[in-house]
């Protein structure tokens, strides 16, 4: 049975039975507290946790899943996958146990005919009631049902919370006996979770007052006892895939190829959900998986960049409408992240072969495992091809001592990992969600609301919840309303407001007296900057649609950052942005402003928002009756933020930066209203300097300025030239106020990256000199220049060299001018140091 009819036949029978059939969420889960959907229940924790209540109490799903945490283990076990497709069927308040075992069984015997004498039972040891139905009313012999403890069959989602006994269907590939769940003989294909009990702090368990069933059965594990096939890559879901590497490859390596295989589908299916490369959470997730299957790739002796010639197979194979549309995307990205770790590789070989080098000149046989592993940490080159270059040598690393440095290095990443919101006292706002429900927010409408203190606790700061709220909680990419609370008795700043679970904490700072529960207080949001914040968020949707209007939809948002006094747009675009496809956004989103179109605001379920071509973002949040902000024929799309009634209340808008954060993701800031007034008169007074400056008429300069909006490379040769001028008057400026290094003038100067061979130009002019160059713009960067006769006694280029190496990087330069670009603020201050502690050494 092919695995499309698995999928459908177990969708379709759960539908006959009254359950509605949720399409898959994406990977990116709404949810703070996690990375990527790991269960099929994920997006369903709302019904199950009660925050929402479903039209129907019965649902169906086939979810994508991501899990990296057994990463290590693919390719090694017939079963381990990082993507998986969860088939489950639950229940919010409805059915229990009996219907819920009945169903499944009949699910798996008749529906996928699966033979019932290849079937075995296991249910907690604790559970007479499932094991009784079982054995009574489903008539299975006591000897193949298997009670088994706590650690295999109970299911517990935290320390506390909701939580339950679980009952799981196994197949055996041969005889019956011996039943061990571990063994590759059987095999898990369903798993019941019976979600009764509430575990309480002190580890007691309290029986709920709705009970829930939330189950599971993984569609390549399924496939594999359908298919009468031994391992998952072997099913027609991975089997297609494998075949394609191994056109490519030169050597036959089985565990390589499923690991491939395995990445390519988790990498395609993240980039179709919007993730893409970077070195933070999600981002480090997909380069990793992207990095580690190229890496494989090698020990198949493919040489060239390959992965993103399998993306058609893998995405012709599945028939999905996301990833069909996102295919050129995750072409594009997988051909430049394997580009980009040719590089890397590129780089750790050249050190690997002078390591190499110098262990035959002292005649070593063995690498050191510090080495081995900076190799791996600072270049991200794989270890076991270090392993691999060196035994061709007759040479060998210690791996017990890269273990050990391996896994120091993990627990520092994981003690440095914190993803909970510390600001938040989060077992009291359970417990206000539990008796109060969810903040009533009222600021859509009023700016100031009369409100009770239902709670206040001391942190930081002052964190207060009131039964009702006009104060916006900073949420999808919006920034938080400011203000102020008050009563006879008390007065606080409000500086920030977050929100849990639907409760709103105001963090407040107080002016004055002592704030008391029960107590009503005056609640009121500061007008001008929630007007502002209102004029940059619908600019944000116009700008976005602009964006897709000069590239197409396959760009797309991929983060946004919205408050009183700008806004910032990252979009997934693997190409960077031009001057005059700038121009082009400004004038679209400066038409609609002008126009001063209606901005509508509808209240839908979100399959009818979507229907309507709403675009939703997978760092927001969305119940079932969704929020719909729409500029007709021109922006819709989903959005709790807060927006303005008319287009023409955002004044202008003008785009002030645009920069590239990741090899496929660029950032975009603007600012609308009095603030491109402000902006404009600020460079109009820079004019006025640089007209001063170089005794050029002011009406001159604007002239050219104007021309050159036309020609953008001319205008950037032409400011080029007068920032320059400007860099050559500080220079000379900071030579007055230049220290003394041994009778030599050191000298300190920020400017940017791009100017620093001009300074260095410039400073061939002074004698005697140490120049010392910052920058802070896209990065940080460091560069040094010294003068004709200082140059013949260090070189700065080896000196450079030397520090960077200490420092665990490479570089260097000539012996009078070198430049380099650093990790942190620290890295700058410590190679500032060293070169001029170097210097002086040999001054």
């Amino acid at each position: 049975m092919k695995s499309s009819e698995i999928r459908k036949r177990y969708l379709d029978f759960y539908k006959k039975h009254g359950h509605t059939v949720y399409d898959s969420a994406p990977l990116v889960p709404n949810d703070p507290t996690l990375l990527f959907t790991v269960a099929g229940m994920v997006p369903f924790k709302p019904f199950f946790l009660g925050t929402k209540v479903p039209e129907n109490p019965r649902a169906a799903s086939a979810q994508r899943c991501i899990r990296t945490n057994d990463i290590e283990n693919i390719g090694k076990t017939a079963r381990h996958l990082t993507f998986f497709e969860m088939l489950g069927n639950f229940s919010f308040g409805d059915y229990f146990k009996e219907e819920a075992i009945k169903l499944g069984w009949e699910l798996t015997t008749k529906e996928l005919g699966i033979p019932a004498d290849k079937l075995i039972i296991s249910v907690y040891e604790d559970d007479a009631d499932a094991y009784n139905i079982w054995k009574n009313i489903v008539g299975i012999p006591e000897d193949k049902i298997k009670k088994l403890g706590k650690e295999e069959n109970f299911w517990e989602g935290g320390n506390t919370g909701p939580c339950g006994p679980s009952t799981e269907i196994y197949y055996c590939f041969d005889g019956l006996n011996d039943f061990d769940p571990d063994s590759s003989r059987f095999i898990e294909i369903y798993n019941l979770v019976f979600a009764e009990f509430n575990k309480n702090e002190d580890g007691s368990y309290d029986p709920l007052p709705r009970k829930n069933i939330d189950t599971g059965m993984g569609l390549e594990r399924a496939a594999i006892v359908l298919q009468g096939v031994e391992s998952v890559f072997e099913t027609d879901l991975i089997k297609p895939i494998t075949d394609k590497i191994r056109s490519f490859a030169k050597k036959s390596k089985p565990e390589a190829e499923y690991i491939i295989a395995d990445h390519l589908r988790s990498a395609s299916w993240l980039i179709a959900d919007g993730v893409l490369p970077s070195n933070e959470k999600r981002g480090y997730v997909l380069r990793r998986l992207i990095r580690r299957a190229a890496k494989y790739g090698f020990e198949l002796g493919i040489k060239e960049t390959f992965l993103y010639k399998l993306v058609n197979t893998f995405v012709g194979m599945m028939g999905f409408e996301e990833l069909d549309k996102a295919e050129d995307m995750i072409v594009r990205v997988f051909e430049k992240e394997e580009k980009r770790f040719a590089e890397v590789l590129e780089r750790g070989l050249e050190f690997v072969e002078a390591e190499i080098s110098q262990m035959k000149f002292k005649k070593e046989k063995e690498i050191d495992a510090k080495t081995a592993f900076q190799l791996y940490d600072t270049y991200g080159f794989p270890f076991e091809l270090t392993k691999e270059i060196l035994e061709e040598h007759g040479m060998s690393a210690d791996e017990e001592k890269f273990a050990e440095l391996f896994k120091k290095h993990q627990n520092l990443s994981r003690s440095s990992a914190n993803f909970e919101n510390d600001q938040i006292a989060e077992g009291r706002i359970e417990k206000l969600f539990e008796q109060f429900g969810e903040t009533m927010f009222v600021g859509y409408t009023d700016l100031e609301a009369k409100a009770k203190l239902l709670d206040e606790f001391e942190q930081e700061h002052l964190e207060m919840v009131f039964d009702q709220t006009p104060f916006y909680a900073e949420s999808g990419g919006q920034v938080a309303d400011s203000g102020t609370i008050s009563s006879k008795d008390f007065e606080g700043e409000v500086i920030d407001v977050q929100k849990t679970r639907g409760v709103f904490v105001h963090f407040v700072k107080p002016l004055k007296g002592i704030a008391k529960k029960g107590h009503a207080y005056t609640l009121k949001v500061d007008e001008e900057a929630r007007n502002k914040t209102k004029a940059n968020h619908t600019a944000t949707h116009l700008m976005h649609s602009a964006i897709q209007e000069v590239f197409g939809r396959e760009v797309h948002q991929a983060g946004s950052l919205v408050t009183s006094d700008r806004l910032r747009l990252d979009v997934s675009s693997p190409q960077a942005i031009t001057d005059e496809q700038i121009i082009l956004i400004e004038r679209s989103v400066n038409r609609q402003i002008l126009e001063d179109r209606e901005v509508f605001t509808h209240s839908k379920k979100l399959n009818d928002a979507k229907a309507m071509g709403a675009k939703a973002y997978f760092e927001d949040k969305y119940g079932d009756i969704v929020r719909v902000i729409e500029v007709p024929n021109f922006s819709i799309e989903l959005c709790g933020g807060t927006h303005v009634g008319r287009t023409g209340e955002i004044g202008l808008f003008k785009i002030i930066s645009e920069k590239g954060l990741s090899g496929n993701t660029r950032r975009i800031e603007a600012i609308t209203g009095q603030r491109v007034v402000d902006y404009t008169t600020a460079l109009d007074k820079r004019l006025d300097k640089i007209s001063s400056f170089l005794s050029v008429p002011k009406d001159a300069i604007e002239t050219r300025i104007e021309k050159m909006s036309e020609d953008i490379s001319e205008m950037k040769r032409k400011l080029g030239h007068l920032n320059a001028h400007l860099l050559k008057g500080e220079i000379e400026s900071a030579v007055s106020n230049a220290k003394d290094l041994a009778g030599y003038k050191l000298i300190k100067v920020e400017t940017s990256p791009e100017l620093f061979k001009k300074a260095h130009e410039f400073a061939k002019n002074i004698d005697q000199h140490i120049l010392i160059l910052v920058s802070n713009e896209d990065g940080i960067h460091f560069g040094i220049s010294l003068s004709d006769n200082l140059a013949k006694q260090v070189s700065a280029g080896s000196l450079m060299k030397t520090v960077l190496e200490q420092m665990g990087k490479k570089g260097g330069g000539r012996s009078d001018f070198a430049q380099t670009k650093v990790d942190t603020q620290d890295h700058l201050e410590v190679l500032i140091g060293h070169m001029v502690k170097g210097i002086k050494e040999k001054i």
